[in-house]
Order: C-alpha cells, then structure tokens, then sequence
C-alpha cells in the first residue's frame, strides 16, 4: 500500500470510527465530530483510550508524549489501525506543542510513520 493509499484510508475509516465509539458518551457534542474529521489530537486522545475496533480494523493508542506542564513544548500521540482480516498495520502520528497559556496545540493533519529500533548511548554515574 502506497503512503497515498495509507493517508485515505485512515481519512475514510479513523473518523467515523472514533465518532462511533464515543457518540454515546455524555460529554460528546457535535462540535466534536469536527475536531474528530480534523484529527484534533485532544479529541483523539479524548476518545481513544486504550484500543478498540469496529470488527473490520482496530484502532490503538501506542504512545504518547508531552502535552502537559513540565514536559516542554513538544507534543505527539502515535496511533495505530489494523486491518484485522489481514493483519496489516498503518502507523499514523499527530505533532502539536504545548505552552501553559493556551494548553495543547495540534498541528491539521497527521503523518504517516513506522517503528524503527534505535540504540543509544545514557552516561550514568557510577
């Protein structure tokens, strides 16, 4: 699958999932869809907790980092759909910052990433 192929795929089936699963929640309200067809990552994160599936794919949180006080200003959540009847997986990540004045910031769009292990180096006391 092309990354062209990957980014509409996760257009057409991430929102509308995400909506599915938390309409029935108390808190929801329509302005969230729009931030949901947006790929806010607040409203992401307010939404996908853990991981959950439509029976087609499955949607999971995989990491997070930032987004508060005293973690700097970077911010990223990285997500995951799976096609379950094939088992092929589609890594997508959204960017944002944060400041204390106007909290959590999100950048449009998402980008398509993959896992890579990396070895480094820490310098530890004795």
């Amino acid at each position: 699958m092309t990354k062209d192929e990957k980014r509409k795929l996760i257009k057409e089936v991430v929102p509308n999932m995400v909506i599915e699963s938390v309409k029935d929640n108390k808190w929801f309200c329509e302005q969230d869809v729009d931030y949901i067809e947006n790929f806010d990552g607040d409203a992401f994160q307010d939404a996908i907790r853990g991981r959950f599936t439509n029976g087609k794919y499955t949607i999971s949180c995989e990491e997070d980092f930032g987004g508060y006080e005293g973690a700097g200003e970077k911010t990223w959540v990285v997500y995951s759909l799976k096609d379950n009847e094939t088992d092929e997986v589609i890594y997508f990540k959204l960017n944002g910052w944060y400041d204390s004045w106007n909290g959590t910031e999100w950048e449009n769009d998402f980008v398509i990433v993959n896992p890579k292990e990396v070895i480094r180096i820490e310098w530890r006391e004795e």
